[in-house]
């Protein structure tokens, strides 16, 4: 098995198979790995063609921009000789969860997320290979809405919930856990955390599992599955 944005090893360190390898651009993530592991990108994978049994991507292509998305689409198909199993976020907002470094000046996401998945999305992901089962996972969550959204920065109803974040283009920490100062939404002024108005942020949420998780086996040569 390789798992490809193996980042801290949370995933390949509870795998017991004989033969597995984790690849990470990161070196720290790779500290914690304990099994073998390898920095590299995921758009040039140094494995030959077939070479894993089973490739895992784990919340990795939801943060790729265009090219390294369809190069990093091809290498995993590439060195796969049987299975992928993915996880991305599911039908994502990306929208919602933008904010703005206080710094720069510059708007972003805050888990750093580019693109957005539907489940249909995930049927044609891989050349070569069809999709086995396709899936919501994890616990049933409030999902904000562009609606919610906007009566944030129009009514400066109520902040966000905390998540530190870091800007991806200079680097500023914007805040820790808990803190008035992690903005979630672009636009928000001052905090006001009114009882009122987080019982109106409840009717304009909906509720979705956060994740999708698609496993995909590679065709044969005649076309099947």
């Amino acid at each position: 098995m390789l798992e490809v944005g193996c980042g801290d090893g949370l995933i390949i360190n509870k795998v017991t198979a004989p033969d597995t390898m984790a690849v990470d651009i990161s070196v720290e993530g790779l500290k914690t790995v304990n099994g073998p592991s390898l920095q590299c990108s995921v758009t040039e994978l140094p494995f030959g063609d077939g070479r894993y049994e089973l490739v895992i991507a784990s919340e990795l292509l939801e943060h790729l921009p265009d090219e390294e998305y369809r190069q990093a689409l091809s290498e995993i198909a590439r060195v796969a000789r049987r299975f992928i199993l993915v996880t991305v976020p599911n039908k994502e907002n990306l929208t919602v969860n933008l904010t703005r470094c206080p710094s720069c000046g510059k708007q972003y996401h805050r888990a750093w997320h580019i693109r957005s998945f539907r489940p249909e999305d995930m049927e044609r992901l891989f050349e070569g290979f069809a999709v086995v089962e396709c899936k919501a996972i994890g616990p049933v969550e409030q999902t904000r809405t562009r609606l919610e959204a906007w009566l944030r920065r129009t009514l400066d109803w109520g902040p966000p919930p905390p998540w530190p974040t870091t800007c991806p283009y200079c680097g500023t920490a914007q805040a820790k856990p808990g803190d008035q100062a992690d903005r979630t939404d672009v636009g928000v002024g001052g905090i006001s955390d009114s009882r009122p108005a987080r019982s109106a942020m409840r009717y304009f949420r909906g509720r979705k599992r956060p994740w999708l998780a698609g496993l995909f086996k590679k065709k044969s040569s005649r076309g099947g599955e």
